[in-house]
């Protein structure tokens, strides 16, 4: 299994480059990459003072590498060299990144700049106003997001599967999941970010059950929208989904794998759990 490897420190590029070049041998034409010099990665880094303090390294070696035309993993990690300047909820400087890809006019990621402490990653969610903790680092994004764009097509099979309440059938209306939690809980003084972010913790608190029975071990690369487990020759992704008409947000899987029998394991223990195959549509 072609994985991206653990780093220390901040470098994040040679454990990038080295899973690219591995899955993707032709990436760098593809992306056409365009890095900046290092007279104007020293220009960006200063750029936003005296709002923000210098950006992080980590960001900076984006630059120097891919900084002129940004990088987009047909995911969630369209980055440009530059954005806009907000205030957050918590009165943070926060500074535009990326978004979810070249077109999109929604969520941001974004990094925030808090008074005392290190700069940290959030997806901006421009509809609601809220924040989504979107990973530890950019070299943790960047892996992650890198193996969902082109690491799976390693895998020969895979199937994908949802809640099925949300699976585009009828009935509509709000979330039973939801319905039943506010019933048993005391929901008040609770935003909407919250509740929706409890519906996906429960998810993955019980999708999670099944592959740690088998075995299955988090990825280092996991991050807080898109959980990666591995076991020998199969993986199993657990994605947010945002669905805050139904009051909570889930989690999509999809599973790869080299063989059927483990991903049909799998979609056994999930369909006990209420998911669904889209294949059954």
């Amino acid at each position: 299994m072609i994985l991206p490897r653990a780093y220390e420190g901040q470098d994040w590029y040679p454990s990038f480059v080295r899973f690219m070049d591995e899955a993707y041998p032709n990436w760098r034409q593809y992306y056409d990459l365009a890095p900046y010099t290092p007279a104007e990665v020293e220009e960006t880094a200063v750029e936003f003072a005296p709002d923000i303090p210098r950006l992080p390294e980590e960001y900076l070696t984006f630059l120097a590498h891919m900084g002129a035309r940004g990088l987009d993993l047909h995911h969630r990690a369209f980055l440009y060299h530059g954005g806009r300047l907000y205030l957050s909820g918590d009165e943070e400087t926060c500074l535009t990144i990326g978004s979810y890809n070249l077109l999109d006019e929604g969520d941001k990621l974004a990094y925030c700049f808090p008074k005392e402490g290190t700069p940290y990653l959030v997806w901006s969610r421009e509809y609601s106003g809220g924040q989504v903790k979107a990973a530890d680092s950019l070299g943790q994004l960047l892996c992650n997001q890198a193996f969902l764009a082109c690491g799976v097509d390693q895998f020969p099979f895979h199937q994908t599967m949802d809640l099925a309440f949300h699976m585009h059938n009828p009935p509509y209306g709000p979330c039973p999941e939801a319905e039943e939690y506010c019933r048993i809980h005391p929901v008040e003084g609770l935003s909407e970010e919250e509740l929706w972010d409890i519906g996906f913790q429960r998810q993955i608190k019980k999708l999670s059950g099944p592959l740690e029975q088998l075995g299955y071990e988090r990825a280092w690369f996991s991050t807080e929208l898109d959980h990666i487990w591995l076991r020998e020759n199969t993986c199993c992704i657990l994605s947010r989904e945002f669905d805050p008409n139904d009051m909570f947000d889930t989690a999509a899987v999809s599973i790869w794998g080299e063989e059927k029998k483990p991903i049909q394991m799998l979609v056994g223990r999930f369909r006990e759990l209420g998911y669904g195959s889209y294949r059954d549509l």
